[in-house]
Order: structure tokens, then C-alpha cells, then sequence
């Protein structure tokens, strides 16, 4: 997937307007996975996504475990949104990016972040249908190593 396509299908997801708005929320919410991730797991990411877009896979240096909520925050934080009441804004365009990064990618390496994700973290693949993407059985799959 080219770059403007990953940015047209955030645009076309959320109330963004601009490329410059999508770009922002897809930096946010893909740097704040790969602090959730292994760094080998986000470089793996990271590989098969422009080069652009993958840059923000390799920002952080090693990984911690925090749940959706805290997720949801630092993208919030990330994007620069100063009213916590967007905090719902700020998940919705979360969810946009996980959806065409979920596009981009292939299902095995897509499949190794979600080993990596919590049970909470469910609420991340709203508007996607995860079982065309993972199979039956994939809720059993997060937290096994969250």
C-alpha cells in the first residue's frame, strides 16, 4: 500500500479533512503501538508499510504494558488535543488507522501484534471485521502474551 493510500483511507474513516489531520492521527496512534509492542514486532510492522508510515513503528525504544484507556490517552496527548473531552475523537481515529493498517498488512504479521494486546484492547478493532482478518477464535488470541 502507497503512502496516500494509507492516508486517503484514514481520511475516508474519520472526520479528518486533511492529508496533513490523517497524518497526524496515523503517527499518534503508530507510535503509541509501537511503545505497546516488542520493538521486533513493530520493525516487522514496520517492513511492509511505506516508508513513512513505518518510521513511526520504529520510534519507540522497547516496549511497557498499559491498557486501551492509557492507549487512547497518549494518542490523545499525541495528537494534541487539549479538550479530554475529545477523548472519544481521539479513539475513533485510532481505530481508522488500525483498520487500513490492518489492510496494509499481512493477516501473520497483524497476528503477532494482536498475541502482543490485551483483552481490553478490543475495542481497537471497531470497525473492522477481525475475524475476516484473524480467523474464529481471535479474542482467545489476545493477552496470551499482552
Amino acid at each position: 500500500m502507497e503512502y496516500q493510500t494509507f492516508v486517503r483511507g484514514v481520511e475516508e474513516r474519520t472526520d479528518l479533512s486533511t492529508a496533513e489531520e490523517a497524518d497526524d492521527a496515523i503517527g499518534a496512534t503508530l507510535v503509541t503501538l509501537s511503545e505497546r509492542i516488542p520493538d521486533e514486532t513493530a520493525r516487522n510492522l514496520a517492513e511492509q508499510l511505506p516508508h513513512e508510515i513505518g518510521e513511526y513503528l520504529t520510534a519507540a525504544d522497547g516496549s511497557t504494558s498499559f491498557g486501551f484507556d492509557e492507549f487512547v490517552a497518549r494518542v490523545l496527548e499525541r495528537e494534541m488535543v487539549t479538550d479530554v473531552a475529545e477523548r472519544e475523537t481521539a479513539r475513533r481515529h485510532a481505530q481508522a488507522v488500525v483498520a487500513v493498517l490492518l489492510d496494509a498488512v499481512t493477516s501473520r504479521k497483524s497476528d503477532d501484534v494482536l498475541s502482543h494486546l490485551t483483552t481490553d484492547y478490543e475495542r481497537l478493532f471497531e470497525g473492522v471485521d477481525p475475524e475476516a482478518v484473524w480467523g474464529p477464535g481471535w479474542r482467545d488470541r489476545l493477552g496470551e502474551r499482552g
